[in-house]
């Protein structure tokens, strides 16, 4: 998978055989750093911010063959809350998202995992 860097320090994962941009993940600055997904057309497609501070969200992009995202895994840690949470989110073979489960953490009840589909006109979650 075509991986670059440019003059800002942001990674760049490019579609396998063009030069069309996949994702873009800005570096760490104050702890933050955005992650922009990007569809075959050049459309932004999806974005998710990561922190590290009091709180915690922590993603990780699961990439295919081809450059296109598969999935994004977030961790997150509220701080002073004894729950974390572990999100997926699944994407299309043109990083349009599809679904997101959260399950929380510790399963100390009875509790399903929040299935959410994505809603590409609005460009939110809705309930499934």
């Amino acid at each position: 998978m075509p991986l670059a860097r440019n003059e800002k320090g942001d990674q760049l994962f490019y579609f396998e055989g063009s030069k069309q941009l996949s994702v873009k993940e800005t570096p760490w600055n104050s702890d933050k750093r955005r992650i922009f997904v990007y569809g075959r057309k050049g459309n932004l497609t999806y974005e998710i911010e990561n922190v590290r501070m009091s709180y915690q969200s922590v993603s990780t992009v699961n990439y295919r063959k081809n450059g296109s995202v598969e999935s994004i895994d977030t961790h997150e840690n509220p701080g002073a809350s004894r729950y974390w949470y572990e999100t997926h989110i699944t994407f299309s073979e043109d990083n349009v998202p599809l679904e997101k489960s959260t399950i929380t953490y510790p399963m100390d009840h009875l509790s399903m995992p929040t299935a959410m589909i994505w809603d590409p006109s609005a460009k939110t979650w809705i309930k499934k």
